[in-house]
């Protein structure tokens, strides 16, 4: 029987981010890579900053934005999720709720991971196979809140404070995009369009 890491994993070749992704023996290996890669690609965007580096290019933008839309996508592929909501405040992720939301998991800045049973490794459907490293439902909250807050500075600015709701959606049927993520500031007038990104074939 395919576990949800392996369908993940076949899940993500069949995605532009890495469409050339290795063979590894196992696939939990090859998932945490791809995790720890796109965090890495994460890290200029989101902490330029406090790096002392310069602003990144669209490009280095693009392609941590893309890697992080790829793996959400399997995510709520293998996991029935149709959509995930990232509240925004002052830069900084204040609520992350997936839904239907697998397990009931959701996340705030004030109470943490709900719920608090998924940080028992038996009971979190991506680490009840066991060994390391591990690939958590908490790392995929967090994914999505790390994505958001990338796309929310692309789209107005590094040094503006990032204030809105970011909102993914993930496709029902083959039909549709595979998943795209709209981001609307909370001052943006709601005769303005939002910004949008969508996950590239």
């Amino acid at each position: 029987m395919t576990s949800l890491i392996e369908a993940m994993v076949e899940g993500l070749r069949q995605t532009a981010p890495f469409q050339s992704l290795p063979a590894m023996t196992r696939p939990q290996d090859q998932f945490w890579h791809v995790l720890n890669n796109t965090l890495l690609q994460l890290r200029q965007p989101l902490y330029h900053q406090y790096l002392h580096k310069p602003v990144p290019k669209d490009k280095v933008y693009d392609e941590a934005i893309q890697s992080g839309l790829a793996i959400l996508h399997v995510y709520a592929a293998n996991t029935g999720t149709h959509q995930a909501i990232v509240r925004l405040m002052n830069g900084h992720t204040d609520a992350i709720s997936f839904q239907p939301r697998p397990l009931g998991a959701n996340w705030t800045a004030q109470h943490l991971l709900q719920p608090q049973a998924l940080l028992d490794s038996d009971k979190d459907p991506l680490t009840t196979a066991g060994g390391l490293p591990e690939v958590s439902t908490l790392d995929m909250l967090h994914m999505a809140g790390k994505v958001a807050r990338a796309f929310a500075m692309c789209s107005v600015g590094p040094k503006v404070p990032s204030n809105g709701t970011a909102t993914f959606e993930f496709a029902k049927t083959d039909n549709q995009t595979p998943a795209r993520l709209i981001y609307r500031p909370r001052d943006l007038p709601h005769s303005a369009p939002s910004f949008v990104v969508s996950l590239k074939a």
